[in-house]
């Protein structure tokens, strides 16, 4: 003991002044992006289900564990109760970076005889008071983890799988999520999710995008029960090479929605997604309207969506057009747009007979209207922000 405190007497003696290059005093944590570590936690999680896993479940047994598992987050107990334990990890991890702050900035000698001390505690068993920086790291980096990815400590395995898949679907890359074949891995960027009390933090990969489209193919077969009304907004191609476009849609005509579409229960947000209708780029504003019980199947994933105010409802498959109105002016419930609404046998009809100042809706998107005379410009302005296309349609 004499002998290596007297050692480190004439070493803090002999030693004037220390320069010491920065990046070794840094923590290695902070050298880095801050999300650096946080890969992909799909492919860390030890408790991940494979692909085969999830392919061999039952729907009914994805069904019924998502229905539990809608509690979880709709409850308001539920919701404060995980909250508190966020928040309480979070002054915890500020604490423990604290901690490092104010050991980094204590200067080099202090630095050093807490290294001494270290090591003496090490060799000889005693227990001198000193900072132990690795340990506070780590712990700082267990519990940003956490922070970040809370549902990893929240929910079970299963649980984890079906709440990473709605959030590839509502807050990723939707298209991957329809066709995974497609992912570009150079592409592929860390997400970070948060919905209520429940982050998640994790980098996707192929293998995270097939088994999103596994589980959401299998929740959306639940069948739904007295279906409220349900909207979807969306630019609609006028002439579309790859798919039908709206040109072509007429009552009575079955069309495929796709492997998934969804819905959503609040018309101000579908009439946001709709925009306005461009002679330019050749889009029609669209609202897909489905009415009360027409919805057969699909499942709600507002709960565990990344925008959870849009209520979203996700199902797939073919609907027969039950109705094509032109929506008339601006309107601000279902009640305004069906009292605004006109009917037609198809976009064509609405494309000739739809006239304002004596011009068609059709001139608009060809792009024949004389904006330099006061009609043209005010049947321009007419076609191009107050007229929507309603599609009224039925699951089959």
């Amino acid at each position: 003991m004499k002998l290596i405190m007297e050692n480190w007497r004439q070493f803090v003696e002999q030693q004037e002044t220390i320069t010491i290059d920065e990046s070794l005093v840094i923590p290695e944590f902070l050298k880095r992006d801050l999300n650096e570590e946080l890969l992909s936690e799909v492919e860390t999680d030890p408790e991940a289900l494979s692909l085969a896993d999830l392919k061999a479940m039952p729907a009914e047994d994805i069904i019924k564990i998502y229905d539990n598992l809608v509690p979880k987050q709709a409850d308001t107990k539920a919701n404060q109760d995980r909250a508190a334990r966020q928040q309480q990890r979070k002054q915890a991890k500020s604490a423990a970076s604290e901690k490092i702050f104010n050991f980094e900035e204590s200067g080099i000698f202090n630095k050093v005889l807490n290294a001494a001390k270290v090591a003496i505690n090490n060799l000889l068993g005693t227990d001198l008071e000193a900072f132990d920086i690795k340990t506070e790291e780590e712990k700082e980096e267990l519990l940003r983890r956490k922070v970040n990815d809370n549902i990893m400590e929240e929910f079970s395995a299963i649980e984890r799988e079906i709440i990473r898949s709605i959030f590839l679907f509502t807050g990723a890359n939707v298209p991957t999520v329809r066709e995974p074949e497609n992912f570009a891995a150079d592409d592929a960027e860390k997400l970070k999710f948060g919905n209520k009390s429940i982050t998640a933090m994790f980098t996707p990969t192929k293998e995270t995008y097939q088994k999103a489209k596994v589980i959401l193919a299998k929740l959306q077969q639940k069948k739904a029960e007295n279906s409220p009304n349900l909207f979807r907004g969306i630019k609609m191609v006028l002439n579309d090479s790859k798919h039908v476009p709206i040109s072509a849609y007429s009552v009575g005509r079955n069309i495929d929605v796709g492997t998934f579409m969804s819905f959503t229960t609040e018309l101000n947000v579908a009439k946001n997604f709709s925009a306005v209708n461009s002679d330019t780029d050749q889009y029609v504003s669209t609202i897909f309207y489905v009415p009360p019980g027409k919805m057969k199947r699909g499942m709600y994933v507002s709960e565990y969506s990344q925008y959870e105010d849009e209520e979203e409802f996700i199902t797939s498959g073919e609907f027969k057009i039950t109705n094509i109105v032109a929506i008339i002016g601006r309107f601000e419930s279902l009640n305004e747009m069906l009292k605004n609404s006109k009917q037609y046998k198809n976009f064509e009809d609405i494309s000739q007979n739809l006239k304002f100042n004596g011009f068609s809706f059709g001139q608009f998107f060809e792009g024949s209207l004389p904006e330099d005379t006061q009609e043209g410009a005010g049947a321009w302005l007419f076609f191009k922000d107050k007229v929507k296309v309603g599609v009224y349609m039925e699951q089959i």
